[in-house]
């Protein structure tokens, strides 16, 4: 593609972006849950006195004449056996004698044994036998959980981030007459989804929507839909190959050599990378993967935590 086509190229790092994208939301409530998700990895089964709704709860049946002595356990609450009869069980002990509903046929019995699952109180000493020295306290341990939830944010709106930026600069910049190279990107569009269409065995207006989401069933809009999409791809090669040359890197078969060795390491023969991704397709990605990292370099820090 002519370089040269972009004839004034805008400065990424000048788009101004929504203050909501920069927000990285965390809610107290979602901290306080995966703390006692932690304190749940320490439960213990402990015998109880009176019955509470969550208790285990086992009943030894009485022989009858014509059944033999048996054992029956009851989740106390949870409505998998009869909930209205679970619910009388409550206040009871050890020892008392029950009667089951109409689902136990009214069989005799006595309360076996209760067992409840006990959790540990969310405190220092709890998070000290999580294991980890670096958090010792309770508040270490908010930090922690805040940060993580925090990074899962940050991935979440990393990507719309990188989309907006691409899409702005793409806009506030100037270009020559892109007729030509806008009409042949759209019909490498269309055949590259309609190849993706026979290989899965789907239709190629179910790619188009995967693809394109919104996408329009009038032939009008959907065809000024497909241009747009073009358009911006065409001027975001070039803003990417033009951020290329300015900084002056270069990417070959070294660059891509190094790529295919990581896949190596992990595993992957050098048959699947070079089908999955070949020499070429990483020749045409490249550019704009340069320009995806500058745009995470310079906005990361920019991520703002909020509390909620």
């Amino acid at each position: 593609m002519d370089q040269s086509k972009l004839t004034a190229c805008f400065d990424f790092r000048q788009v101004s972006i929504p203050q909501k994208l920069m927000e990285l939301p965390v809610a107290a409530e979602d901290v306080d849950r995966k703390l006692q998700n932690l304190a749940e990895r320490f439960l213990t089964i402990e015998p109880a006195d009176e019955i509470r709704a969550g208790d285990i709860v086992r009943i030894a049946l009485e022989v009858t004449d014509t059944q033999p002595a048996g054992v029956l356990h009851i989740n106390v609450g949870k409505a998998f056996y009869d909930p209205d009869w679970e619910t009388s069980l409550v206040g009871m002990t050890v020892g008392d004698p029950v009667v089951l509903p109409k689902r136990g046929q009214g069989r005799r019995g006595v309360i076996a044994s209760v067992k409840r699952r006990c959790i540990p109180p969310v405190n220092d000493t709890l998070v000290q036998r999580m294991g980890d020295p670096s958090i010792t306290t309770v508040a270490a341990c908010r930090a922690a959980i805040e940060t993580d939830l925090a990074g899962i944010a940050q991935q979440k709106k990393e990507p719309v981030l990188i989309q907006f930026v691409m899409k702005e600069t793409a806009k506030a910049s100037s270009y020559d007459d892109l007729t030509e190279e806008i009409n042949l990107r759209m019909a490498e569009i269309e055949a590259e989804r309609r190849t993706l269409a026979e290989n899965n065995d789907a239709s190629y207006e179910d790619i188009l929507r995967h693809f394109l989401p919104g996408a329009s069933s009038d032939p009008e809009k959907l065809a000024k839909q497909l241009r747009d999409e073009a358009e911006l791809d065409v001027k975001t090669d070039l803003i990417a190959q033009h951020l290329v040359t300015e900084a002056s890197v270069t990417f070959g078969r070294t660059e891509y050599e190094s790529i295919v060795a990581e896949y190596l390491a992990q595993g992957a023969s050098r048959e699947l990378i070079e089908a999955r991704f070949p020499y070429e397709e990483y020749l045409k990605s490249a550019p704009g993967e340069f320009w995806t990292k500058q745009i995470l370099e310079y906005f990361r820090p920019k991520f703002e935590v909020v509390k909620v």
